[in-house]
């Protein structure tokens, strides 16, 4: 169960923002320079540069094939860069051994654009899967962490028992968030949430990240194509294009960037800069 005192002790240094809790500090959380990675000849990222702060909820926007899901699976580890720094707490993270990394991770929590909750287990063993893992705590313990996440995504303790097939699309996600939170990470990792929802429930989840994210005093990254929730949920927001950043800032400022490249994406124009190749039919 997410604990008070972490509310407490990490609210210090705190402003009210107009999505959550920003902080008034520099102090940096995440920082990215020259982040390269190449899948072969294919140059997926070009040379990110990029800073998060501590309790900063980031945006990333951009179009398909930009390089959004490439960058925060470089983040969090599951992709090794090419060439680049990444630095997490000031720790160098970008080619640690599989014992360091394992050590970072545990600062993380990751909501997966499918849910990517295990099919063969119930979803009490899905949400308390890394306490399991640790062998730490009895099955009962883990059973009752798995129910106390629930309320915090506004499902009730019987769902625990169910299998995920048994689960709607939205009570899907809402379970994700619930696994993603329950360890109590320091930075969580938001891919696509809202994508396969409809309009309310896709609201539904972006008030649950702001609530669960400011109750944590979490650091989050989010990548999505739906500018509501980017609006929504983010202090700062960030757009890739062909595996740069191009332009970043508050949200208050992505109606009126200057950038021209930010301003057909969020209008979603058909014609200016960003062109979408149509190939032919034979």
């Amino acid at each position: 169960m997410i604990q008070n005192k972490k509310i407490i002790n990490r609210v210090k240094g705190l402003l009210k923002s107009k999505s959550g809790f920003s902080v008034e500090s520099n102090e940096l959380k995440i920082s990215l320079r020259g982040v390269h990675k190449n899948f072969g000849k294919n140059k997926v990222l070009r040379g990110v540069d990029l800073n998060v702060t501590k309790g900063e909820s980031l945006v990333i926007i951009g179009g398909s094939g930009s390089g959004k899901s490439v960058l925060i699976k470089s983040i969090i580890g599951l992709v090794e860069p090419s060439r680049g720094s990444i630095k997490i707490d000031g720790q160098e993270v970008a080619h640690l051994s599989n014992r360091e990394r394992n050590q970072t991770m545990k600062k993380f929590g990751m909501l997966f654009q499918g849910g990517a909750l295990f099919d063969s287990l119930p979803v009490w063993k899905n949400i308390s899967f890394t306490h399991l893992q640790s062998g730490k705590i009895s099955e009962a313990e883990a059973y009752d962490i798995a129910v106390a996440n629930l309320a915090e995504v506004g499902l009730k303790g019987d769902v625990a028992k169910l299998m995920p097939s048994e689960l709607s699309g939205g009570m899907q996600k809402r379970v994700s968030l619930a696994r993603a939170i329950a360890h109590e990470p320091e930075i969580i990792l938001f891919d696509e949430p809202t994508t396969g929802l409809d309009p309310i429930m896709a609201d539904v989840i972006n008030d649950l990240i702001i609530k669960c994210s400011e109750k944590l005093g979490a650091t989050t990254i989010t990548i999505t194509h739906d500018m509501h929730s980017a609006k929504r949920i983010a202090d700062k927001v960030a757009m890739i294009y062909e595996g740069r950043i191009i332009w970043d800032g508050d949200v208050r400022d992505l109606n009126h960037s200057s950038n021209e490249y930010v301003d057909q994406f969020i209008n979603g124009r058909a014609t200016g800069p960003i062109t979408m190749p149509i190939k032919k039919a034979d």
